[in-house]
């Protein structure tokens, strides 16, 4: 009886044990995978940094410094952009401060007067500049330092941009800001460029020895087209790299924080999410997540209209960061030209759930300045802190996936296209990061996830994912998804085969016509970047949704517990992915009919119940619904309506910096009907800063306890937003920010 007692204690013991050693291995893969919140520099996030307006102290990005810089001056045009609604403004000139190191003294004293003029007016200041690319007359400095240079890892020759991985460097420049906060008291600073300057870039003898430390491996050093991604020392190096700037804007921020601790720091990036920008080593993750509290955009897309799918998807995209660590958005739309451009811009991020900094092209004239002051700082629009929106899907931004192949075909193209796709066919949903796949507890929300070749996953994100599906979730899994590790290893099949039934053999990069049906709606379209060769070991138990015209698999569903994955072998976003339309670019986007058919069946199929937000809406109106889900509005639901339906770019129309775009918008002859699952309250309201009048909508209450609106076209020229009373249902918040132990 004792051995028996004995031997239960031990067996009870060492299972105690296995689980205690599982879950420090899943806690240290989760740090090791998503860098949580860092508390020593955002205890606090700067809230009225939601729903903002910004813009150049001078009205012009090419300012002198010290315009406007004498007491009177400052005053006055602190007052004006206060009665244009403007309450964050952008400190530029002298911006490549290394330029200037015998004026360092001046500009400081100069930068005063502005920031205590804005104070006084209750506008906050950011300060702008550079400080790692020598020009103009810093030659000096750098020949001095040729040792603080950037290198080329084909030459070893210097490069003209100091190396944010020179310790000597940025304690140089540390002191300068500390210096500058003193004297000057921004409440924030824009620090371009913290980056290594291209592909072939590195920070010089200190980073080759100490990456060698670290990793074993020396840095990878090639000509010509590069066939080493999949290399361990390649995936290394990219790892490694996307540290450096991190790494830097945190020393700068700890020093500046100790003048003064409640500085914030903005950060911008292009389309942050392309692969190719992964190659100059940023990651926007880790910068986010360690010291960012503004995360922004700089749109480079000449038109607002023309390009309003790359434009929302910027905007779309960038969410994931907001939402996950709880900050404030902001996107500069520097390229809009004429006032109504502006306002449609201004429209863009209101869809986007950013704050708005306007370009100096589209507020140089008085009557910009006017047509500005309609809408600028609309009292009504919808609160942004606590806006979350109302899906139950969500779709991965596979940050690992993007860092580890800069070919767009690896990841980009194909994920681009799926969120161009849902945007315009007003399919709601959320993106996500690496983190929610990592973390326990937050996709309780999701009825459905879309993994849109998410090539790279950890194990922890796959046994995740597992038990999602287990609990009663759909999963739409596409081509190489899984089929890598979290640092880009290749595995030797799916890292989820055997829950999907699907194992992976080869790969067709030839186009296949892929065809099927789903609950009795066809499928028909062209997968342009090929397909994955599969077999499925278990016939009996999947179901074959869609064969290419080969008769391959392509569409596979598989029972898993009490829910399902869909897997699709084959891309569908790429033949619809459109690209930056930028100064000098071709438009180029064929849409392909077949491929916009396919997701909108895809994602229909997958929801076994009816999504908490359905927008039908006419050709060329794009929608996004938001719940409020904290502060005084909790439950409330806004929808924000956009008139896209006057795009009139054509293949091969080339992009044009400067050109003054023409807002034609054809009149909404047709309803727009919306069915919302929530616990509504009352009338609706359609109300946009252009209409005269709030329209007052009665919801329609279904059989299944949804209600339904119907919103006249006529309510909508541009934009429009719908506000419908709701209250929360009983634990519907989202998930916290991720935050370490104190």
């Amino acid at each position: 009886m004792v051995n028996h007692l004995f031997r239960r204690f031990m067996s009870f013991l060492i299972a105690g044990v296995l689980i205690f050693i599982g879950k420090v291995n899943a806690d240290s893969q989760v740090a090791s995978q998503i860098p949580p919140r860092h508390y020593r520099h955002y205890s606090k996030v700067p809230v009225d940094f939601y729903n903002a307006s910004m813009m150049e102290w001078g009205g012009d990005n090419l300012q002198d410094r010290l315009a406007l810089a004498s007491p009177e001056a400052a005053k006055k045009r602190a007052l004006q952009l206060k009665q244009l609604g403007i309450n964050l403004v952008i400190y530029n000139g002298r911006h490549f401060r290394l330029s200037y190191q015998n004026e360092w003294p001046e500009i400081a004293r100069e930068a005063r007067i502005v920031t205590d003029a804005c104070h006084a007016a209750g506008i906050r200041v950011i300060e702008h500049q550079d400080f790692t690319i020598p020009a103009y007359n810093s030659y000096p400095l750098m020949l001095e330092h040729l040792d603080w240079l950037q290198r080329d890892i084909r030459t070893g020759e210097p490069l003209r941009w100091m190396s944010p991985d020179n310790s000597a460097f940025l304690k140089f420049y540390a002191n300068y800001l500390t210096d500058f906060q003193r004297v000057a008291n921004p409440d924030g600073y824009m620090l371009d460029e913290i980056a290594l300057n291209g592909t072939y870039a590195y920070g010089g003898a200190d980073s080759r020895n100490a990456f060698k430390a670290q990793t074993g491996y020396e840095i990878p050093s090639w000509i010509g087209p590069e066939k080493q991604y999949d290399t361990a020392a390649y995936r290394a190096w990219m790892g490694w790299r996307s540290q450096i700037p991190l790494h830097a804007r945190t020393q700068l921020m700890d020093a500046v924080h100790q003048v003064r601790p409640d500085v914030t720091l903005l950060k911008y990036g292009s389309d942050y999410s392309d692969s190719k920008t992964a190659a100059s080593g940023m990651d926007l993750a880790l910068d986010v997540a360690d010291y960012c509290g503004f995360m922004g955009w700089e749109n480079l897309n000449v038109e607002a209209l023309n390009a309003w799918r790359p434009n929302l998807r910027a905007l779309k995209l960038r969410q994931s960061m907001g939402d996950y660590y709880g900050i404030p958005l902001w996107a500069l739309m520097r390229e809009m030209t004429t006032p109504e451009s502006t306002f449609y811009g201004w429209a863009l991020c209101q869809l986007g759930k950013h704050s708005i900094w306007y370009g100096s092209r589209s507020v140089d004239s008085a009557a910009d300045l006017a047509y500005l002051q309609k809408y600028n700082g609309w009292k009504n629009a919808m609160p942004q802190q606590y806006a979350r929106t109302l899906t139950d899907t969500g779709f991965l931004l596979s940050n690992q996936t993007r860092q580890v192949n800069p070919d767009r075909t690896f990841f980009w193209n194909d994920f681009a296209g799926w969120c161009d796709l849902m945007l315009e066919n007003n399919r709601q949903f959320d993106t996500l990061l690496d983190g929610d796949l990592l973390l326990p507890d937050r996709l309780h929300k999701y009825q459905v996830l879309i993994l849109a070749s998410s090539a790279c996953l950890s194990q922890l994100q796959i046994d995740r994912l597992q038990n999602w599906v287990q609990q009663g979730g759909t999963a739409i899994v596409t081509r190489n998804s899984s089929l890598y590790d979290e640092n880009g290893k290749r595995r030797e099949d799916f890292g989820l085969a055997k829950a999907m039934n699907v194992h992976y053999e080869s790969y067709d990069a030839k186009g296949r016509k892929i065809e099927g049906t789903l609950d009795g709606k066809s499928i028909s379209y062209l997968a342009r970047s090929g397909m994955c060769n599969i077999n499925i070991p278990r016939l009996a138990d999947s179901t074959v949704l869609a064969k290419s015209t080969l008769g391959q698999p392509a569409m596979v569903q598989t029972p898993y517990g009490k829910g399902r994955f869909i897997y699709v072998a084959a891309d569908i976003g790429t033949g619809n992915y459109e690209d930056e339309f930028r100064n000098g670019r071709k438009y180029n986007t064929v849409e392909d009919a077949g491929a916009a058919d396919a997701v909108k069946v895809l994602y229909d199929y997958a929801h076994r119940t009816a999504p908490p937000a359905s927008l039908q809406l006419p050709a060329g109106i794009v929608g996004i619904a938001y719940q409020e889900q904290g502060g005084p509005e909790a439950g409330t639901v806004y929808i924000q309506l956009l008139n896209a339906s006057g795009k009139s770019v054509k293949v091969g129309d080339v992009a044009t910096a400067g050109r003054e775009e023409k807002i034609t918008l054809p009149p909404v002859t047709s309803p727009m009907r919306i069915m919302l699952r929530v616990n509504a309250k009352g009338d609706a309201m359609a109300q946009s800063p252009m209409l005269s009048k709030v329209l007052s909508l009665h919801p329609q209450r279904n059989a299944d306890g949804s209600i339904s609106l119907e919103v006249p076209g006529s309510a909508l020229n541009a934009y429009v937003q719908i506000r419908v009373p709701a209250m929360l249902l009983p634990g519907q918040k989202p998930p916290p920010v991720p935050l370490p132990p104190q």
